[in-house]
């Protein structure tokens, strides 16, 4: 505003017959750095201003001694360049206006075009990753069911061919020499513990990897950090009691609810806060996720509930959903006896 001062002031002193200036102020409020809302106000107000100083609408409230008037004191000659310097200054004025009103259409038209092209590059870029995330995921499913064939036709495959190959030797010498017979089941024992651990070995590969590498508390608590940092969600974890002592079976399930309640209410409900509430009640576990997000009032289970369904359903638990307010999963797990040891050979 203290540039419209100014050229208003400016403009007085020349009788008002030189308003080109306020039109130099126009191009700075266009060109300048303010926010939309504000360069809009400030160019309508001086819009009016310049109509005011250019129709000479003050005169009815400021008297003023004009341009002309100063020119009777001057010869025809000088008064003549006098008007024509005026003339011309008015003339550059509004051709320079008009000149930058299409340099500056010209540059957003070539900016414009630019993020066209830029929009069209991030569609490819889009279309490019989406079938490179479908080929890996196929490539991860069929690298993994290349492994799990394997792993059945190394450890599965191996131990029941023995235990079959031992039982037709046991019905052939049975009746002829039990004590041999029994040498050969005490054997075929032996080859289907190992092939039991040989089953144990390869269903631990499946396990989360984080779950390998630290105990179910600090898992999940790096899987909030981890969630937290990458969303912006904020996320309130309360744990009530040590995680530790469950078997590798039930650390896995409440990893996996955890991680399939925050993917869903992270991916469909957009909360800003996510509550976590884990308490261990004797053997009894009940896990509660809340947010504040959108919710989901026509609840249809998806593959994501189903499949927690479906794991709690293994150790006998229950799932229980709400989308009225947020969203709500309420998981509950009855916990097998524990002496505070893991033993993973039974």
């Amino acid at each position: 505003m203290i540039e419209v001062a100014v050229s208003v002031m400016i403009t007085l002193v020349c009788g008002m017959a030189y308003t080109g200036i306020i039109i130099l102020v126009m191009v700075d409020i266009i060109h300048g750095s303010y926010n939309m809302q504000r360069k809009v106000k400030a160019l309508i107000f001086v819009i009016i201003v310049y109509f005011i100083m250019d129709s000479e609408i003050l005169n009815l409230w400021y008297k003023h001694v004009s341009f002309s008037d100063y020119l009777i004191f001057y010869n025809s000659r000088a008064a003549g360049i006098l008007q024509s310097i005026l003339n011309i200054m008015e003339l550059v004025n509004i051709v320079m206006f008009i000149l930058f009103l299409i340099v500056s259409l010209r540059n957003q038209m070539d900016e414009t075009a630019r993020i066209m092209l830029l929009n069209e590059e991030l569609t490819e870029a889009n279309i490019k990753l989406e079938e490179y995330s479908r080929k890996s995921a196929e490539m991860a499913q069929m690298k993994e069911r290349n492994r799990l064939a394997r792993e059945i036709h190394d450890t599965i495959g191996h131990a029941l061919t023995g235990i079959v190959t031992g039982l037709e030797a046991c019905l052939v010498i049975f009746d002829l020499e039990p004590s041999l017979a029994r040498k050969q089941m005490e054997a075929i024992q032996e080859v289907a513990r190992q092939g039991m651990k040989d089953v144990r070995r390869s269903v631990n590969a499946l396990r989360p990897d984080v779950l390998e590498q630290l105990t179910l508390d600090a898992a999940i608590e790096r899987m909030v950090d981890e969630m937290c940092r990458s969303t912006g969600i904020r996320f309130d974890y309360i744990c009530t009691d040590s995680l530790s002592g469950l078997d590798q079976d039930e650390e896995d399930i409440v990893y996996r609810i955890l991680q399939e309640s925050i993917t869903n209410s992270v991916r469909h409900g957009k909360p800003t806060r996510i509550n976590i509430q884990i308490e261990r009640t004797g053997q009894q576990l009940e896990i509660l996720i809340r947010d504040n997000g959108i919710g989901c009032r026509d609840l249809h289970k998806g593959f994501g509930l189903t499949h927690m369904q479906e794991r709690l359903d293994m150790l006998g638990g229950t799932l229980s959903v709400n989308g009225n307010d947020g969203f709500e999963v309420r998981a509950e797990i009855p916990l097998r006896f524990h002496t505070g040891e893991v033993n993973v050979n039974d």
